[in-house]
């Protein structure tokens, strides 16, 4: 596969861990799952909070789910213009504020 499917995938994981863990829009729903976890030690409610918060910890896990798909469907249409949009949203954002 092309070396720049696999930069764009990078980067679509890049920007989709930020949507899910760090941005303003998503974050009521992050903070209704916080909400509605049990926090009792050993329930597991602790853990699935910090992978909703964290984006280090989220990565992985949609990185696990990103990349065999991407090895194996990668160049479809369907899931290259999605990540290509992912992708330019992360390039927009991240050179926003360079220049002003």
């Amino acid at each position: 596969m092309d070396p720049w499917i696999w930069i764009v995938y990078a980067l679509a994981v890049a920007r989709f861990t930020g949507l899910v863990t760090l941005d303003t829009i998503t974050e009521p729903i992050r903070d209704r799952i916080i909400v509605a976890l049990d926090d009792t030690p050993g329930s597991g409610g602790a853990w699935l909070a910090k992978l909703v918060t964290c984006p280090w910890c989220a990565s992985i896990w949609i990185s696990a789910v990103a990349a065999p798909v991407a090895y194996n469907w990668g160049t479809s249409p369907w899931l290259l213009v999605p990540a290509l949009a992912l992708v330019f949203s992360f390039v927009s954002g991240a050179t926003s504020n360079l220049g002003r």
